[in-house]
């Protein structure tokens, strides 16, 4: 066996060494918890911090920190001092990301300004005074393309609104004529 042959072995069995041990290390943690908190949420992912002996716990969309046995469970923020970033703030927010082109551009009210360059996803409800103040807001941005998803969730006529909105001949302008100018959709033949 030439030499090259063996230092790849040596480092394929080093690497397939360092594996067990973190999903050895992985295996005890989750252990550890489960046996001192049985009402623990399930833990989604246990992965390695850059802090030696400390590791994150992934809880859907939620991150604590453990020692390597399990014994103690930190509930903050990590925060790397040399570069000044919140590792748990950056951490969630990967988490949280939905990519863009998943969400169902079809079925969203489009309009753009300027060259719609910078492209945002709105949620909103038509009786959202937030919303609203947000959308007269955005008339402010320059070079935006606003994709709006109609959410009628904070009930009372948000379902009937939604509807004459939606199936209004123009739905943005139906839209932006309610969000704007307060100028109520036209009833949908539907309702």
């Amino acid at each position: 066996m030439s030499p090259k042959s063996r230092l790849r072995i040596a480092g394929l069995a080093a690497l397939l060494f360092c594996l067990q041990a973190a999903v050895a290390q992985e295996a005890a943690i989750r252990k550890s918890i489960a046996e001192r908190l049985p009402d623990f949420p399930k833990i989604d992912e246990v992965t390695k911090t850059p802090i030696p002996g400390i590791y994150e716990l992934r809880i859907g969309s939620d991150v604590l920190y453990s020692d390597e046995q399990g014994n103690h469970l930190i509930e903050g923020v990590l925060i790397d001092t040399r570069s000044r970033v919140n590792l748990t703030e950056a951490r969630q927010n990967k988490l949280s990301a939905i990519d863009f082109a998943s969400l169902p551009l079809k079925d969203a009210m489009v309009w753009k300004q300027g060259s719609g360059a910078r492209r945002i996803a709105v949620f909103a409800d038509p009786n959202c005074g937030y919303c609203k103040k947000f959308e007269r807001e955005l008339q402010q941005v320059k070079d935006v393309t606003v994709y709006t998803f109609l959410i009628p969730i904070l009930g009372g006529d948000s379902p009937e609104k939604s509807t004459n909105i939606w199936c209004a001949k123009d739905s943005t302008r139906a839209w932006r004529d309610w969000m704007l100018d307060g100028k109520a959709p036209a009833r949908s033949m539907g309702n």
